[in-house]
């Protein structure tokens, strides 16, 4: 929605907020129970009753409070179902994450690492049949018995 001239970004979410006061807050159970989607109240309906966006819903912090308020007096009353462990999950972990230029890197250098240690370990088996050979050149040497 485009906001009317004259009213700033601000006073547009004070707007959403105080519509969806009035309209959300309030109403009986049949009106919720109806709205259900996937677990959860339909953001699409909201949003249409509320006269603003999806996206508002979303990236308003007190919206998306008053939301959740609703939703978890909901869950409360059984109209709703629990979160899973999955979602209380990824509830707890919502941060958002950092990239990590350095993974991907990691797994060429693990992998680098794998065909360098086995490549130690078979010249240590060639180092060790070498060693014997030298062994038997001394004895030979010793006893006088070198091929010419």
């Amino acid at each position: 929605m485009a906001t009317e001239k004259g009213t700033n970004g601000a006073a547009k979410a004070k707007e959403t907020v105080e519509t969806f006061k009035a309209v959300m807050l309030g109403q009986r159970n049949e009106f919720y129970i109806q709205m259900v989607y996937r677990g959860q109240l339909n953001r699409k309906e909201i949003a249409k009753l509320c006269d603003c966006t999806t996206s508002a819903l979303r990236q308003n912090p007190a919206l998306k409070e008053l939301l959740e308020i609703l939703e978890d007096g909901l869950r409360d009353k059984g109209m709703l179902p629990p979160i899973s462990a999955a979602g209380k999950a990824k509830k707890q972990n919502s941060g958002s994450k950092l990239y990590d230029p350095s993974g991907k890197q990691g797994i060429a250098y693990a992998v680098r690492i794998m065909q360098l240690e086995q490549q130690v370990a078979e010249l240590k088996v060639q180092v060790e049949e070498l060693s014997r050979y030298e062994e038997m050149a001394k004895v030979v040497a010793d006893m006088g018995l070198i091929p010419r």
